[in-house]
């Protein structure tokens, strides 16, 4: 089973993977043990106000494994040379 959650947490909270796995469990109600895959899927940065926090969008994957954790992204390069701008 697959659970999207969002956490906001302060920074230093945001860099322990082991901190974000363990609020993770505890926001969805389950034990860590329970997740075998946490994919940050977003991370985003507000400092906006004096106490800056971390906002990250998170899937759990619950008793299972993933079939591909990355797609591959596939960029198309073309040449400038010869455009008008």
């Amino acid at each position: 089973m697959i659970k999207s959650i969002e956490l906001v947490i302060p920074p230093e909270e945001a860099a322990d993977e082991q901190k974000v796995k363990a609020l993770a469990a505890s926001l969805s109600g389950m034990s860590p043990t329970e997740i075998s895959v946490l994919v940050i899927k977003k991370r985003s940065i507000d400092a906006r106000s004096r106490n800056i926090t971390v906002r990250l969008v998170i899937d759990l994957f619950i008793n299972e494994i993933p079939n591909q954790l990355y797609s591959p992204v596939n960029y198309k390069m073309y040449p400038i040379a010869n455009l008008w701008l």
